[in-house]
């Protein structure tokens, strides 16, 4: 918006300083930085890959989660529909966008609804915005509260201590648990010896029940927010 208004104005500027000619000169540079420009959407439009999103293009940002993954969109929709802005849902935590597909995605539901959760893609997002690239203090303190978050949710999703896993839930205000194909997938035991996916059902109440999507309401337990 500020653009044009910028270009006039150092247009009027050089017209002052320099004449009618530089002012000229000016207002064709920025012409031509703004053609320039405009050959992104005729080039990377026709760029992208034959996905869901590319084959059927719209302005509904969640049509390609509805068309390829039903159980994540009736999720997304239940959570956006029943819980409170600042409900914390607990989910698994992943690396980043890149790493997984759609159905086996880290961090879909924070991503999709904008609830908070307990923590997102440590690895990237998470040290880049609290700070845990560089040196010093806070640096170390960041890298240390993200650390304790992976911990947390780790023992969350695999212990099979229940007064483990609601300490967790109690320690992060967690309102309602996210278990989908990640989770499934990222915290099954692997050699069917050792912790895997905790029990929730034993504790906490199923509230959407889907063939690859569970979510559960937290009770409680003395902690409840306001809001």
């Amino acid at each position: 918006v500020a653009a044009p208004v910028a270009v006039f104005a150092v247009g009027a500027a050089v017209r002052r300083w320099r004449g009618g000619g530089a002012a000229w000169a000016w207002y064709v540079a920025a012409a031509l930085v703004a053609s320039s420009m405009a050959v992104y959407p005729l080039e990377g439009i026709p760029s992208q890959g034959d996905t869901a999103a590319a084959v059927q293009p719209g302005l509904d940002g969640l049509a390609y989660v509805r068309d390829t993954a039903p159980d994540l969109y009736a999720a997304v929709g239940w959570i956006s529909r029943h819980t409170r802005q600042f409900d914390v849902v607990a989910e698994g935590f992943g690396s980043d966008y890149w790493v997984h597909g759609l159905q086996a995605d880290a961090n879909v539901i924070s991503a999709l609804t904008g609830r908070p959760t307990i923590i997102g893609w440590p690895g990237s997002h998470e040290a880049l915005w609290q700070g845990d690239y560089g040196s010093g203090a806070a640096s170390s303190a960041a890298a240390a509260l993200i650390t304790q978050r992976e911990q947390d949710t780790q023992t969350l999703f695999s212990t099979n201590d229940e007064k483990a896993a609601l300490s967790v839930l109690i320690k992060y205000h967690v309102a309602y648990l996210f278990v989908g194909p990640f989770e499934r997938a990222t915290y099954a035991s692997a050699n069917g010896k050792g912790p895997g996916l905790t029990n929730f059902r034993a504790f906490l109440t199923p509230v959407l029940q889907l063939p690859t999507v569970t979510i559960y309401k937290v009770p409680c337990l003395g902690t409840c927010l306001t809001h």
